[in-house]
């Protein structure tokens, strides 16, 4: 099968769950998968339309990024 068009990823929520899923409204696929989600180039394109920042996985750690309750300390001094 083709791969999606840039341009059409959404991140969404489940509403119940609170889990992250992604969408592809030109494609109408959507996946739970942030493995998926990197094999059809949905990274380039969140990077891209600056909905996601600076983003690293380790695929050893990709539960890490699932995990509702991680979070990753951000100060705002820049002195730090």
């Amino acid at each position: 099968s083709e791969e999606p068009q840039a341009g059409s990823w959404r991140e969404l929520r489940n509403p119940i769950g609170g889990q992250r899923y992604w969408h592809h409204v030109g494609a109408r696929l959507t996946t739970w998968s942030l493995v998926e989600l990197l094999r059809l180039n949905g990274l380039e394109e969140f990077l891209l339309v600056g909905e996601w920042g600076v983003f690293a996985v380790v695929p050893e750690d990709v539960k890490t990024y699932e995990d509702l309750e991680w979070a990753l300390p951000i100060y705002d001094n820049d002195r730090l």
